[in-house]
């Protein structure tokens, strides 16, 4: 997996719409349900994927009063794209990707399937399993995301090219918390 950089959403619940049991809220990689910060494009301090390659950069898009509506994510993509008739290419990393190492304090949420059929769009268009209801035909978790890499691999359901993302947030600050169990942490 490449790293490929930080961006801050307002995590939105499972809309009434998507039948896919056991999702509680949509962590996918795309703005389509789960929004991002307003206006966050204009301060063109983000890399070519459309994501921060620093944390204090994605954090920086949210006024501090504001930032507890937000949660902050790290991105890291597949090195292959997958194309509609089955072939694999591989993914073109522009020159400005370049983020800090995601820390220990991140976890592993799950692995989105994104889509990208224009060069000219910054970032990537839509989570298939979020934004076009596949979650209710593939095995999904509760943040609508794939739990396994290899799950995440091509759907070949998509006309447009595909990535495999695995999505991670940062974990609440653990100071004077018990924490009983921690979700998976590999690379898979």
């Amino acid at each position: 997996m490449i790293d490929a950089g930080y961006f801050v959403k307002h995590v939105a619940p499972k809309p009434d719409w998507l039948q896919a049991a056991g999702v509680r809220e949509i962590c996918s990689v795309s703005n389509c349900i789960s929004e991002a910060p307003d206006g966050w494009f204009e301060r063109w301090v983000h890399n070519n994927f459309g994501w921060f390659n620093r944390i204090s950069d994605a954090l920086g898009l949210v006024a501090a009063e504001r930032r507890a509506l937000f949660r902050l994510f790290a991105y890291r993509l597949h090195p292959e794209v997958f194309r509609p008739d089955g072939r694999r290419v591989a993914l073109v990393v522009p020159p400005d990707v370049k983020p800090d190492p995601i820390p220990r304090s991140f976890q592993t949420l799950g692995f989105d399937s994104v889509c990208k059929s224009t060069r000219g769009v910054l970032g990537f268009e839509c989570s298939p399993l979020s934004c076009n209801g596949l979650a209710e035909e593939w095995p999904v978790n509760e943040f609508c995301l794939f739990p396994s890499p290899a799950i995440a691999s091509p759907t070949n359901r998509n006309p447009a090219p595909t990535s495999s993302s695995k999505c991670s947030r940062r974990l609440p600050s653990l100071r004077g918390r018990r924490v009983a169990k921690h979700r998976d942490q590999s690379e898979g």
